[in-house]
């Protein structure tokens, strides 16, 4: 029995997401989020377990927006937790944000938002979803 393309893409799909959570996130989290990164830091809860995860991304912020693109779809956990907890923080650029309003979008609503060269980007990674968050002014960070 021959796979069917769609089921193929799929299962490389998830092994590339799997690959980059075990080994490139941990790798892209020592620089993500820092005034000269291209890479944001998600902060979320776990909805089960309650645990606090940070993920990379590439985001964009649009006004008083954050536009997120989804290379894996909203089936990924932390897209999950983020639409189940209405939010997250995001650090993104050396400042830290709260994001609130959750939104699951095409490329053809956020389009408008998105800068052509991160459209590109993004569309050459095969994203189709994006995620929409309202932004707040960025956050005052603790000292340690």
């Amino acid at each position: 029995m021959v796979a069917e393309p769609v089921e193929k893409r799929g299962r490389v799909k998830e092994l590339l997401r799997r690959f980059c959570q075990a080994h490139f996130n941990r790798f892209v989290l020592r620089f993500a989020g820092r005034a000269r990164s291209l890479c944001a830091i998600v902060q979320h809860v776990g909805r089960c377990s309650g645990t606090e995860y940070r993920n990379p991304v590439l985001a964009y912020r649009a006004g008083r927006w954050f536009v997120i693109g989804l290379p894996y779809g909203e089936e990924c956990h932390w897209c999950k937790n983020v639409l189940a907890s209405d939010g997250c923080t995001i650090m993104w650029r050396g400042d830290q944000y709260r994001a609130t309003a959750p939104r699951v979008l095409r490329l053809d609503i956020v389009a408008q938002r998105l800068p052509r060269r991160h459209q590109a980007i993004l569309s050459m990674m095969g994203v189709k979803r994006y995620l929409m968050m309202k932004a707040s002014e960025p956050i005052a960070l603790e000292a340690s």
